[in-house]
This record gives C-alpha cells, sequence and structure tokens, in this order.
C-alpha cells in the first residue's frame, strides 16, 4: 500500500497450525510448540487471526503488529464502548471489559455481534 509516497505493507503473515485448529477470525494468538493456537495466556500475546484457520493447508493468517485496528471476538455479552480498555477474557483467544492484566487493546468502535475494532496496545 502506499501512503504519500511511502510504501507500507500491512503485516498479516501465515503461520502453521494444528490440524485440529478452532482458530476463528478475531482471535488473539499465541505461538506454542511451532504452531499458532488461541491464546490463552500462556505465553506473549501473537497477534491476531484475520481469519479462520486453513485445515487443507494447516496455515492461519495473522496480523502481527500495532497501529491498525482489527477485529478481535468478544466473551459471551460484552459490548465494549468507544475507547474502552479490553483485556484477556474468560474463554481462549477472546477479550473482556474485566480487568484482568495488562491492556491488550482499545476499542475504537462500539461492539457489535460479539466483535469489536481495537488498536493494540
Amino acid at each position: 500500500m502506499k501512503y504519500g509516497g511511502i510504501a507500507r505493507e500491512i503485516p498479516i503473515l501465515q503461520y502453521p497450525c494444528a490440524a485440529a485448529s478452532t482458530v476463528v477470525y478475531g482471535m488473539l494468538i499465541e505461538f506454542t510448540g511451532g504452531v499458532a493456537i488461541a491464546w490463552a495466556g500462556t505465553n506473549p500475546l501473537f497477534g491476531v487471526a484475520t481469519g479462520d484457520a486453513d485445515l487443507d493447508a494447516l496455515v492461519l493468517p495473522v496480523y502481527v503488529a500495532k497501529g491498525h485496528t482489527v477485529f478481535i471476538k468478544c466473551d459471551a455479552a460484552i459490548v465494549p464502548v468507544i475507547g474502552a480498555p479490553l483485556y484477556k477474557g474468560v474463554g481462549a483467544g477472546l477479550v473482556g471489559i474485566a480487568v484482568s492484566g495488562a491492556i491488550i487493546a482499545y476499542a475504537v468502535k462500539p461492539g457489535l455481534n460479539g466483535m469489536v475494532e481495537a488498536r493494540l496496545a
């Protein structure tokens, strides 16, 4: 992509995933044992899944940087408001609004249908 003559790539890369991966679009990701899995808080946050796990090719597209907004899955019944800090959620790979450790991201738009558009902290 080009912005004002400066080339800039959006860092979405393909990473290996397990054959039985249940990772879907919007889940937070950690990298362990050579594969990308839903973030359980055990390892450092690695990125956000930008698509479902491809169980044929065994790859998962992951946004691995900061600066752009991404859609992140929320815990059940969580609807963040604009500017809300987001924390590790109850479910693996999800975010919530209850204070739980470090801030993961900030909501830039209100939550809708189980997702929130956010910027990683």
